[in-house]
């Protein structure tokens, strides 16, 4: 990333399909699909079920921050959000940059709040929120239910959570281009 000019429209759109085509091609920590995969599958579920191009586009890029960072993935837990919305962040609206960046907080919530929803986790999605953190306190309960896009962070970690389907026929990335340009920030 350090010889690209991220500010650069055209240079972000190069970025993005070389992390898909390329990067992406790695197994998502613990599941049977590729990182790709997983997150044209969430975007494909946001697509089917007629919600916001932000949504959409969220849903999409929420684990973009695996694809940037050259450790072991199962090491990439702690932070991979927050790199992946500071990657987004001069393109898209907090919104999008929101629901990107907690959605990881989104999993420690609802496993805190909802046990038949930490009944749904992966085994490889219970190992990971370990490292995540774990369950909230009341603190960060309090914190994380004022993000005034909390309904839709949530939104986007249920579609998350249900992205690892292997038999799914996902959109290709050329589909979400189109999105991504008519809200891209300029």
């Amino acid at each position: 990333m350090k010889n690209i000019n991220l500010k650069d429209k055209k240079e972000f759109f190069r970025m993005i399909n070389y992390l898909f085509s390329q990067k992406g091609k790695e197994q998502y920590a613990g599941e049977e699909i590729t990182v790709s995969d997983h997150m044209l599958q969430s975007a494909t579920h946001a697509v089917n079920n007629g919600l916001s191009d932000e949504i959409i586009i969220a849903s999409l890029f929420h684990d973009v921050g695996h694809l940037l960072l050259d450790q072991d993935i199962y090491s990439k837990y702690n932070d991979h959000e927050k790199i992946g919305a500071e990657f987004i962040k001069d393109f898209f609206s907090d919104k999008i940059f929101n629901c990107v960046r907690m959605h990881v907080d989104a999993k420690r919530y609802l496993c805190t709040k909802d046990s038949s929803y930490f009944a749904k986790l992966s085994s490889a999605s219970v190992a990971s929120l370990k490292v995540q953190g774990g369950e909230m306190n009341k603190e960060e309960i309090k914190s994380f239910e004022k993000n005034q896009f909390f309904n839709e962070i949530l939104l986007v970690r249920e579609l998350d959570e249900k992205a690892k389907d292997t038999n799914f026929k996902n959109l290709e990335l050329e589909f979400f281009i189109t999105k991504i340009e008519s809200i891209f920030l300029s």
